[in-house]
């Protein structure tokens, strides 16, 4: 039974049968969500091997995680670059950028050509922002699946253009055969793990729980910077519009702000886990 505030999910709300059912679900979908978290140990260790050394010179100094599918890889990231930095009395600050739609999200509101073009005009900004503020030497970008590369090559242009030196790192990279030709257009080594992609797509199962890391990219704002947290999201689509894209997580984040976040709380608990593993598998925090 998961926990919040010291009341299990179905003292959360117990209003009608309907509510009941809808909690008993969202359990169900804590379950799965978190039993594939787990499944990310192995591929994030594959995809941190090629930059480990840097990461335990101190090299990154700035950790950029792709939002939303990204947030769950990039957060089990931060928690082992913060003890390896913090063993080696080093430090690095950490921003998350939501990437741009992609798959089912490009049915979005608002998501026209002129908005995706804003939305690069947007991180560009962003990005010489932290150039200004931070003034970073190297950037770690960490996100869940490369396909054409599409959902963060507004982040990866702009860092190319301000001349920030980034590496990226991805828990899967669909078509391994065209990866030099990713590197090219993404101005980037890729570093990738293995995870396994999801049913007969090339994407991967975390993609479809990503609402566990707490943030949804806004519907309403395809070219926003930052995506907006699952406790605050109320749908607000069209029916046509809510079957594309919403209704897969309206059921979770909206029956109520509590439920929400205690998925995300649990969620990250599992990150905390697998962490810890990857660390004692590395020797630290023995």
């Amino acid at each position: 039974m998961w926990y919040l505030r010291g009341m299990s999910i179905e003292s959360v709300s117990n209003k009608s049968p309907k509510q009941t059912a809808l909690e008993k679900e969202n359990q169900e979908l804590v379950e799965r969500g978190t039993e594939l978290i787990g499944r990310i140990e192995e591929p994030i260790k594959e995809m941190l091997a090629p930059v480990l050394g840097k990461i335990q010179a101190g090299e990154y100094d700035l950790l950029i995680g792709e939002d939303a599918s990204g947030r769950i890889p990039t957060l089990i990231v931060g928690e082992i670059m913060g003890e390896i930095y913090r063993q080696n009395k080093n430090h690095f600050e950490t921003r998350f950028i939501a990437g741009r739609p992609s798959g089912r999200e490009r049915k979005t509101i608002n998501n026209t050509p002129e908005a995706q073009e804003r939305k690069g005009e947007n991180d560009r900004e962003y990005i010489q922002k932290i150039k200004r503020e931070l003034a970073p030497k190297r950037v770690l970008l960490v996100t869940d699946f490369i396909l054409s590369g599409t959902g963060i090559r507004s982040i990866t242009d702009s860092l190319h253009a301000e001349n920030i030196p980034f590496d990226i790192c991805t828990l899967r990279l669909g078509y391994p055969k065209k990866k030099v030709e990713r590197e090219e257009q993404l101005h980037s080594s890729i570093s990738h793990g293995n995870y396994p992609r999801f049913g007969g797509g090339e994407g991967t199962a975390i993609y479809n729980e990503y609402f566990l890391g707490g943030v949804i990219k806004d519907p309403e704002a395809p070219d926003a910077v930052h995506a907006i947290r699952t406790r605050d999201f109320t749908p607000r689509a069209s029916a046509e519009q809510k079957e594309d894209l919403i209704d897969d997580v309206a059921q979770v984040v909206t029956s109520s702000p509590e439920v929400s976040q205690m998925l995300t709380n649990v969620a990250h608990e599992e990150v905390k886990k697998v962490a810890k593993n990857i660390l004692v598998s590395l020797g630290y925090n023995e």
